[in-house]
């Protein structure tokens, strides 16, 4: 990422933050292990077909939990442009709406 990057309508830094209170706001759900993997997937609405980053977080033991969500990462001969929330994407061929 470069300085004057903007991604959402935020700065990098600013974009960043708000990941990490995504990412944050599972540790306080209070799991013993949370896991999160990542994986390929496609855009069902406004960016239809294309491709996003879709993100599946765990949590097992005290608190059982799964949330998903996705960005939509777009690139252009290796420079990154822009990326944002994904909010309608499919997933193990089931549509699911992100919050």
């Amino acid at each position: 990422m470069d300085e004057e990057n903007v991604f959402e309508d935020k700065n990098k830094y600013l974009f960043l933050a708000s990941m990490k209170e995504l990412f944050d706001s599972f540790k306080d759900k209070k799991a013993v292990s949370i896991d999160v993997k990542a994986k390929d997937s496609s855009c069902m609405g406004c960016q239809f077909g294309k491709y996003i980053k879709l993100f599946i977080v765990r949590g097992f033991r005290r608190m059982l939990f799964t949330y998903q969500f996705a960005y939509r990462i777009e690139v252009k001969k290796g420079v990154l442009l822009d990326i944002y929330r994904c909010n309608y994407f499919s997933t193990d061929g089931q549509l699911r709406i992100g919050e």
